[in-house]
């Protein structure tokens, strides 16, 4: 049942954004032309809308399909870098890397390769840690904050002995897996 409030004022649930309104919006949102119109006729831009992403379509799935050959080749590299010694594993990231490059992004230059490279090693160094047995590297590279990082370094130290915290922290912040912030956030800073 409609009280009919409409033919005073047009309510609009939620907090809209802003947006510019044509001539015929103006017009069709007016009270009582909006309750008697407005039946009838529609002002939108949804069809310009669909129009403009059609064409998004076919990038999506590329974009889609350069993630997943990334995915491929970074699980296969992180495979091989499992069985290497750590002292080579840097040589062999490195490596890796390059390999990924060629095969996934050959068209990336300058900054652009630069980041991705970046980017790319880092996966890899992450995907070894994380690949072993070590529960406090797991939830480090879970969290999502500083501060989320900076607790489960403060209860790993809880649970370990002075000897075995000193290590695993100076190992983790090696390998990039805790920060110098991190780690004065948790009250240890090696």
């Amino acid at each position: 049942m409609q009280l009919g409030g409409s033919i005073v004022w047009r309510f609009v649930p939620g907090e809209q954004r802003p947006e510019s309104k044509g001539t015929l919006r103006k017009v069709v949102e007016f009270p009582i032309v909006s309750n008697i119109i407005g039946r009838w006729l529609r002002v939108g831009n949804r069809g310009r809308v669909e129009k403009l992403m059609e064409g998004t379509g076919a990038v999506k799935q590329e974009e889609a399909r350069t993630r997943l050959d990334e995915k491929d080749e970074v699980n296969a590299a992180i495979r091989t870098l499992m069985d290497t010694p750590p002292p080579d594993r840097k040589r062999v990231t490195t490596a890796h890397v390059d390999a990924i490059m060629k095969s996934v992004y050959p068209s990336l230059t300058g900054e652009t390769a630069d980041r991705k490279r970046q980017a790319l090693t880092r996966k890899l160094g992450f995907g070894v840690l994380r690949s072993g047995p070590d529960e406090y590297v797991d939830s480090l590279l879970s969290a999502t904050s500083n501060a989320q990082k900076a607790e489960v370094v403060r209860r790993a130290k809880q649970d370990m002995t002075p000897p075995a915290f000193s290590s695993w922290l100076k190992k983790a912040r090696a390998e990039g897996v805790v920060s110098e912030a991190v780690a004065k956030a948790a009250g240890k800073d090696r």
